[in-house]
């Protein structure tokens, strides 16, 4: 999933993800990636409306934005 990350955020920085956190529990966000670590990327997140650092293992799906975003 990271080479597809890297990948996505190349052509634009807003993606909607799914992500599971170590709960279990699955969550669609919009996010804007700021940073790229090995196994984590920090990201503003739309949802709720704060930087958050996840974990590419837990990336479930990834879609590009190529639109412009209105929230």
């Amino acid at each position: 999933m990271r080479n597809e990350l890297i990948k996505y955020v190349k052509r634009c920085p807003t993606l909607v993800i799914m992500y599971m956190d170590d709960k279990g529990i699955i969550t669609k966000r919009t996010v804007r990636v700021l940073k790229m670590n090995s196994s984590t990327f920090t990201a503003y997140c739309y949802l709720r409306n704060a930087r958050r650092t996840f974990k590419i293992n837990n990336l479930l799906a990834i879609i590009p934005i190529t639109e412009r975003v209105v929230i």
